[in-house]
């Protein structure tokens, strides 16, 4: 479903990713792990164009998505859950699930001939899965606690009907109950076939719910295998696991 073959990212003189390559199959999780500063983040960012690779190639689904606009990478399905959530905390919680709705509608009506109804539907499929999010559907997000704001965060996602979900630290800031949470939740996904890339600080999380891992250093892939395998890597463990 993603191919990604030697990507590089500069900012400046600094080289973030220095020609990293890795793939998505549908219905699988894969996990791309390492310490602050590997380039974990800045892949998902250049995968959802928000940031531009100076070499490589990005293929989703058989198409080079290279040169599109973040806009319409999302609107072809591959939505990202953005790093610390990034909810519009000015809004309620309805209203946020509803611009979820955006990159398949164009703009809430017209690029699908999407109906207020279908999208409507689909918002009650995320209080069903969530229900303290309906509980607080008329809150302003602001309100909510972290763990509430990143459900909100992945429902927003899921309104927006992905055919792949890159997940950016789902359980940072998160207590360790609401972690626990928060990674029942990604189980739940993928036992339904959500395609899911997973960047991760915790690492043993992570690699308990993928099928597969990367391991990036200072922006290359220093290895990759089986998450299972990589549970009982000893330098995986000493690094990452303790």
């Amino acid at each position: 479903m993603l191919a990604i073959q030697n990507l590089e990212v500069r900012y400046g003189a600094i080289i973030a990713l220095r020609g990293i390559s890795f793939a998505v199959e549908q219905g699988q999780v894969v996990t791309l792990i390492g310490a602050n500063g590997a380039g974990k983040s800045t892949t998902l960012n250049t995968i959802s164009g928000l940031v531009k690779a100076r070499m490589g190639s990005i293929q989703f689904q058989g198409q080079a998505i290279n040169t599109w606009g973040a806009d319409r990478i999302a609107q072809h399905g591959l939505i990202q859950v953005p790093e610390g959530r990034q909810i519009i905390a000015t809004m309620t919680v309805q209203e946020n699930l509803e611009m979820g709705a955006y990159p398949r509608a164009g703009g809430w009506l017209g690029w699908r001939g999407e109906s207020s109804d279908n999208i409507q539907a689909d918002i009650e499929d995320v209080f069903q899965r969530f229900p303290r999010l309906r509980e607080r559907r008329r809150q302003k997000a602001g309100s909510l606690s972290g763990g509430e704001q990143q459900m909100l965060a992945l429902g927003r996602a899921l309104v927006a009907q992905p055919k792949l979900m890159m997940l950016d630290e789902p359980s940072m800031g998160l207590a360790p109950v609401l972690v626990n949470e928060v990674f029942a939740i990604i189980k739940d996904l993928k036992a339904e076939g959500k395609t899911i890339l997973l960047v991760e600080q915790n690492a043993r999380k992570a690699l308990d719910v993928a099928d597969y891992a990367y391991v990036l250093e200072r922006g290359q892939i220093a290895k990759s295998a089986p998450a299972f395998d990589l549970r009982d890597d000893a330098e995986v463990i000493e690094a990452y696991l303790g």
